[in-house]
């Protein structure tokens, strides 16, 4: 592989896994065309969508590569690995590492230990308590939305081990 497809399996790899753990688009494309433009790739052209991701690029010797992704695993908000995500976008862009070393780092970047299930799971609980607060419900309503949030917890974790996974658009 060439340097230009390093960075082009690099943006598109980090794109997917943001993507995954609840980036909005605007943000993955500002990243994406941030992490070209450091290493100098001209006519860049990013194309994304919750379930697919297209980029084609032109390196600084003008050569054109093109690459797509279909992302067919379920996303799931995981912001500490989104921040860990954010932060390796901007190292990139300002250590400008060897495209080579790339993908190295993204699988460090993502293989960080996250929280526990229960931690997670908390955390939910918490939000959701706090929205029946907000929209002043009582506390039938309150024990209704923890029994569903429990129960919506523990599909998706049922569903992520049974290798469920959404279709591409």
């Amino acid at each position: 592989m060439n340097e230009a497809e390093y960075i082009l399996d690099f943006a598109l790899k980090l794109s997917e896994k943001m993507l995954i753990s609840g980036a909005n688009l605007e943000r993955v494309n500002d990243t994406v065309y941030r992490i070209c433009d450091s290493y100098g790739c001209d006519d860049v052209h990013f194309f994304s969508l919750n379930c697919y991701l297209t980029l084609s690029l032109k390196d600084a010797d003008g050569k054109r590569v093109t690459g797509q992704r279909c992302i067919r695993s379920g996303m799931d908000t995981h912001l500490e690995n989104l921040s860990r995500l954010n932060q390796l976008s901007r190292e990139i862009c300002a250590k400008k590492p060897d495209p080579v070393n790339l993908e190295g780092l993204l699988e460090e970047a993502v293989n960080s230990k996250g929280y526990s299930v229960r931690t997670r799971l908390m955390g939910y609980l918490l939000a959701m308590s706090c929205l029946t607060v907000l929209y002043n419900g009582g506390w039938k309503d309150w024990i209704t939305i923890l029994i569903n949030t429990v129960l919506i917890y523990l599909a998706g974790i049922y569903l992520k081990k049974t290798g469920c996974k959404s279709d591409c658009i």
